[in-house]
């Protein structure tokens, strides 16, 4: 995906369309909360970043801490590019100090169904990431 995305920022068309930002997260601070509205894809730039699910029962039987944990060149937050109603299935949260590269979500969706060639090819590299793991 970070080739990918690499190359989209070398766009002109994709710079003037898509909102991108970088944010700083310092250690231990929540950068993506389960359960709550997502507005970006995160790319990570540096530090490290752990992904968790909270489970709702009682007991702790269903509890996952530490799902993952992403370091330089990973992506998260994909799937709001499908359903902009779908709240965030995880927690992040800095593990240490990070630098993200945060891309809108609606922006992009609007680029890649106008881009459909280069839609495709997010969506491939998107399963061909969860296949994966």
């Amino acid at each position: 995906m970070l080739d990918l995305i690499n190359k989209l920022l070398d766009d002109p068309d994709f710079k003037s369309n898509v909102k991108c930002t970088k944010k700083f997260y310092r250690a231990n601070e929540k950068i993506l909360g389960q359960g709550k509205s997502r507005e970006y894809i995160f790319l990570v730039k540096s530090g490290k970043i752990q992904i968790s699910i909270s489970s709702d029962k009682k007991d702790d039987t269903y509890l996952h801490p530490g799902v993952a944990i992403l370091g330089p060149g990973e992506t998260f937050g994909e799937f709001g590019l499908f359903d902009e109603s779908l709240l965030a299935c995880a927690d992040a949260l800095a593990m240490t100090d990070c630098e993200l590269l945060c891309i809108d979500i609606k922006t992009f969706r609007a680029y890649l169904n106008s881009h459909q060639e280069i839609g495709y090819a997010v969506v491939s590299e998107i399963f061909r990431m969860f296949i994966k793991h």
